[in-house]
């Protein structure tokens, strides 16, 4: 889930546009923020993007920010389902060509962004957290990017980590 829509990663297009074509096939996307999706337009000369996301994250890529359709036009999306919707919070999937890592997602509270069709509505899916454990090594990454309430599940997942990616906590432990 990295963010290449602004700051230092955004201006890289311009300075090393190879970085953004070479061994880039996989992405990762934890919610719809124009922030964290905004540098997908900057991969549309690469190879097509296996791209990873839940139906509600996807929804609002296809229709208030259609940023999917436009690259799909460039490069090709294959969207692969995060099953993080409904009544399912905490999903695990496995990204091709990365056969030792397991990805977990965990829906989180961060409201939708002010684009999404859900802005007044947030559903599950508008924002997840994961977990990433290299099952060669044993050793876990939890990445929770607008992580705005850290639950029990969520304060197990950080404790159980090896490294911590977290941004915009607002609270403790609840």
């Amino acid at each position: 889930a990295q963010q290449l829509g602004r700051g230092p990663v955004a201006s890289m297009p311009a300075a090393h546009p190879e970085l953004f074509t070479a061994g880039v096939r996989a992405v990762v996307l934890t919610d719809a923020q124009l922030e964290h999706v905004g540098g997908l337009l900057g991969l549309r000369n690469g190879s097509a993007i296996a791209l990873y996301a839940t139906p509600a994250v996807f929804e609002d890529l296809t229709t208030t920010l259609p940023v999917l359709p436009v690259l799909q036009h460039y490069c090709g999306v294959h969207w692969h389902v995060v099953p993080v919707a409904g009544d399912t919070r905490v999903a695990s999937f496995r990204v091709e060509g990365m056969p030792t890592l397991e990805f977990t997602a965990l829906a989180t509270q961060m409201p939708a962004p002010p684009h999404s069709a859900h802005h007044q509505q947030p559903v599950v899916g508008d924002s997840i957290a994961l977990a990433v454990r290299d099952l060669v090594t044993g050793q876990r990454v939890f990445c929770a990017p607008g992580l705005t309430r850290i639950g029990a599940l969520e304060f197990d997942w950080m404790r159980e980590a090896d490294c911590l990616l977290v941004d915009s906590l607002m609270n403790g432990p609840a």
